[in-house]
């Protein structure tokens, strides 16, 4: 919760930069939320198309899974680019409450579902310099 926030704020100062968004592909090629595993090929197939063409991008997904996140970071790390991950720290509660703003929301219990995950995930802090 925050990431597009966030993103969107970065990208005031930092103009350069190309958004690529799972809930924006679920949404160009109408993919149901539960089918994310095709938005991440789909992102992963954009982010190859951004870096061939020395494009400077954001990744604004929740990659709450290790192994998507793996995924990201093998591709980037092909291109030998610089590289950062950025984790925003968000309570349960306020992902609840900022999930209510949101146009597509998702159920309170995909919420507290993708919660218990990130807690989950190892990768917390990368980069590649």
């Amino acid at each position: 919760s925050g990431k597009s926030t966030y993103t969107q704020e970065f990208l005031k100062d930092n103009p350069n930069y190309i958004v690529i968004s799972n809930d924006i592909v679920r949404d160009m090629f109408h993919i149901p939320f539960y089918t994310s595993e095709d938005s991440h090929d789909y992102s992963l197939a954009l982010l190859m198309v951004a870096l061939e063409h020395n494009k400077n991008v954001i990744i604004d997904n929740s990659n709450i899974y290790d192994d998507t996140l793996l995924r990201y970071i093998e591709v980037i790390n092909e291109y030998k680019e610089p590289h950062k991950l950025v984790t925003l720290n968000v309570s349960l509660e306020e992902a609840l409450k900022r999930n209510k703003t949101r146009t597509n929301h998702r159920t309170e219990k995909n919420i507290i579902e993708a919660y218990a995950q990130l807690l989950k995930t190892k990768i917390k802090d990368y980069s590649y310099e």
